[in-house]
């Protein structure tokens, strides 16, 4: 009975978690450039394109492949995407959810990390490579804490994680995570990389917890290691065999060092409050994480170590850019760290009044935030936006009438520009959000910034874009964009003749003979 009614419960938080995601997805209004460009990524797939060769990303492609695929399948609309990412943050929330429980953490603070995260991202629920691999971390994590649970029981049982033989670990154990990690690396090159040696590490880490031997813990290291190359090497075929290697080092090796804008940390807490708050709190979870490692005894501080070791590995996602959406990201998984200390102190009287407050802080928590997200932040979009379905490829979005305005009169225009055989290209980092609709693409000059463009110089790309009656829309504001090439862009306008503005953005000619 009480196993039934733990299942029951638990069967209750997934379907809070799928409802907060699915809320989050659907309630939100067309504002985000990410969004856009990872659309733009999969839509390139799904009409045939190779990326590298055919259209510009620094980021290894698995999360375009997945979009790409789903656009074959449901069409090309926004709204696909955002709930193949509704589906992807649901889990994350579960296994975030079963991770604090294995560390020992009770159900209801047990929900307030997965919950916090939701109100870190409302605004980001879509299929993209960062959080796919905020996925994987989430769901590694998960698998080895339970693994290494399940190997220091005290119950008897056979321990899952040991190995047959002292110097043989089971390949199989081992699988799972190491490829999982092999599709983070095949997500974003940096980051997946980083999160993929933390599981090469943390399979160490379990075998020697588990009594296993170095030697067998290293042997389960380099398994886990080789079963991530599984997926990289695929991905190696692939290129060479579609001739795309020389594209791919030239965007997603060597365009990385053409990367030159920076945003540190110490500005991002200088932006408001809340980011002060959140940059103090990131280091002082793993200083606690590597106290409760160490000073915890038994199976829940080296389960401690293992969420340690993951999550110092994700802080490669805040360099170079350091905004408020990288530092959330790093900062998810110490959530787990910071649920696991918080539950540490309610134990320390578990008979007094402080586990009651710590339990009633937690309910009232949730209950905010669950409030917000299913209720007030659904209330504000309906009130404020409207809901569009006959903008192609943005049906079932939300939107502000007047950003829904002016992307029909750019499109217009651009129509217009087109049947008179004239190219049209939008110098900024806004041009998917017009393309998409009409099905147009051009490489490099719609994700126009620096550090977009691989080897290649701005100069290059406008140069390569040069034609008879070429249209060019340039932005009335370039100030803001901070990775804007804005010295090639007005050298550039010299050699063109300005004509007027269509919405926001002054219109320049090339040429015509």
């Amino acid at each position: 009975m009480n196993s039934n009614r733990m299942q029951k419960k638990d069967a209750l938080v997934l379907l809070l978690f799928a409802a907060v995601s699915f809320a989050s997805c659907f309630f939100r209004e067309l504002a985000n450039v990410d969004e856009m460009w990872n659309f733009t990524f999969g839509t390139c797939v799904a009409k045939g394109l190779l990326p590298y060769r055919d259209f510009n990303m620094l980021q290894t492609p698995f999360s375009a492949f997945v979009n790409g695929t789903l656009f074959m399948i449901f069409g090309q609309h926004v709204l696909v995407m955002r709930l193949a990412g509704a589906a992807l943050f649901t889990g994350t929330a579960w296994n975030m959810y079963r991770s604090c429980r294995a560390l020992g953490v009770n159900r209801q603070l047990s929900v307030v990390p997965p919950l916090g995260m939701f109100m870190f991202f409302y605004t980001n629920i879509f299929f993209e490579y960062s959080d796919f691999i905020l996925f994987v971390m989430m769901l590694s994590i998960r698998k080895d804490i339970e693994c290494l649970a399940r190997c220091t029981s005290q119950d008897g049982r056979e321990a899952a994680c040991l190995p047959a033989r002292a110097d043989e670990p089971p390949l199989a154990i081992h699988a799972l995570t190491g490829v999982i990690c092999g599709l983070a690396i095949l997500s974003k090159q940096t980051y997946g990389a980083f999160v993929a040696a933390g599981c090469w590490v943390c399979g160490y880490i379990i075998l020697r917890s588990c009594g296993g031997s170095r030697k067998a813990a290293l042997k389960a290291a380099v398994s886990r290691f080789l079963f991530s190359m599984i997926p990289c090497l695929i991905f190696a075929v692939f290129l060479f065999a579609t001739g795309t290697f020389g594209d791919f080092w030239d965007m997603c090796v060597a365009g990385i060092g053409e990367f030159s804008s920076k945003y540190s940390y110490f500005s991002m807490m200088k932006e408001n409050a809340g980011f002060f708050i959140l940059g103090v709190s990131l280091p002082l979870c793993a200083v606690l994480g590597l106290i409760r490692s160490f000073r915890v005894k038994g199976p829940y501080g080296r389960m401690t170590l293992i969420v340690l070791v993951y999550s110092l590995a994700g802080l490669i996602n805040m360099v170079p850019l350091a905004n408020f959406f990288h530092v959330a990201c790093s900062f998810i998984p110490f959530m787990i760290i910071a649920a696991a200390v918080v539950n540490d102190i309610a134990l320390t009287r578990p008979e007094g009044r402080l586990p009651r407050i710590i339990d009633g802080a937690a309910w009232l928590a949730c209950l905010a935030a669950a409030v917000y997200l299913l209720s007030i932040n659904p209330a504000d979009i309906i009130n404020r936006l409207e809901f569009q379905t006959d903008i192609p490829c943005y049906e079932g979005i939300f939107m502000d009438s007047e950003r829904a305005s002016e992307i029909v009169a750019v499109d217009e225009f651009i129509e217009s520009e087109t049947s008179l055989g004239h190219e049209v290209y939008i110098l900024d980092n806004q041009a998917a959000f017009f393309f998409n609709p009409l099905g147009m693409y051009h490489k490099y000059l719609d994700m126009f910034l620096n550090g977009n463009l691989g080897t290649k110089t701005a100069a290059e790309c406008l140069e390569e874009s040069l034609s008879e009656g070429a249209v060019y829309l340039l932005p009335d504001d370039t100030h803001s964009n901070y990775q804007y090439p804005s010295k090639a862009v007005k050298k550039y306008k010299t050699r063109l003749t300005e004509d007027g503005s269509v919405e926001s953005f002054y219109v320049f000619r090339a040429a015509e003979n």
